[in-house]
């Protein structure tokens, strides 16, 4: 039997059973079906697994707006910090290519989440 025949609430009940991220994806990718279902459960794991908003990470690193939101939806952290201190905008800064034009700012993870969530970007001491 082909997973597209499966009701929603099996192929969640299948989903929630899954306990890595990337089988997970992987079971994501099977149909549109599954990604519809499925998707924003992986964003939400990923932002209560050890790697802690991961997704909304490599959105910055990789100027993903999309990864972005939907991380974001599903409760990424706009506030990470990682071990030397570095936040959101400083890594998304750092993989900028200096030869693209200045308005992809706007788009970058960084921005979407201050206009769509409101808080700081970093915490203060």
């Amino acid at each position: 039997m082909s997973l597209l025949y499966l009701s929603p609430e099996l192929l969640l009940m299948i989903g929630n059973s899954v306990e890595a991220e990337k089988d997970l994806n992987s079971l994501c990718q099977t149909s549109k079906k599954s990604y519809d279902l499925l998707n924003p459960y992986l964003y939400r794991t990923n932002t209560n697994s050890p790697k802690k908003s991961s997704a909304l990470i490599w959105a910055a690193i990789k100027w993903s707006e999309a990864t972005a939101r939907m991380s974001l939806q599903q409760g990424g952290d706009v506030q990470w910090i990682d071990d030397e201190g570095r936040n959101l905008v400083i890594l998304a800064m750092g993989s900028w290519n200096e030869t693209e034009n200045l308005h992809v700012l706007a788009v970058i993870p960084v921005n979407i989440a201050m206009r769509s969530a409101g808080r700081p970007l970093a915490r203060r001491p």
